[in-house]
């Protein structure tokens, strides 16, 4: 089972990834990449707050970046998509949602668990 700090480490890194594509740069993140997953340890140096912090500013700048653009935006194509596997900005987009929806229903286990174990 992951931490918090983890799983929040992971949606940050991921959230920074789609924006940037969505802003048009090729696939930098992938999945085998040791800042995908970052270890407790590596966490501790960042300290709580800072991972806090960046958590919520990653939210920000995704919406911070969507605001004022309509739908027309995310029908576009991502240009360095696979040629196998075209797809638009709109992907990248729920694609992104899907993965905090379930990154943060395992972050909700985990305090629950917590909680549980210090009860």
């Amino acid at each position: 089972m992951h931490s918090v700090a983890e799983l929040m480490s992971h949606l940050i890194e991921w959230r920074k990834e789609v924006l940037s594509r969505l802003k048009g740069n090729p696939r930098g993140l992938e999945m085998n990449e040791a800042r995908n997953w970052r270890t407790n340890d590596e966490l501790k140096t960042t300290g709580w707050k800072k991972l806090l912090e960046d958590f919520w500013d990653s939210q920000r700048h995704v919406i911070h970046f969507l605001n004022g653009k309509d739908d027309s935006f995310l029908e576009q194509p991502y240009k360095h998509a696979n040629p196998d596997f075209p797809h638009n900005l709109k992907y990248l987009l729920t694609g992104l949602i899907h993965h905090d929806f379930y990154h943060l229903g395992q972050l909700g286990i985990t305090i629950k668990f917590l909680k549980l174990k210090n009860t």
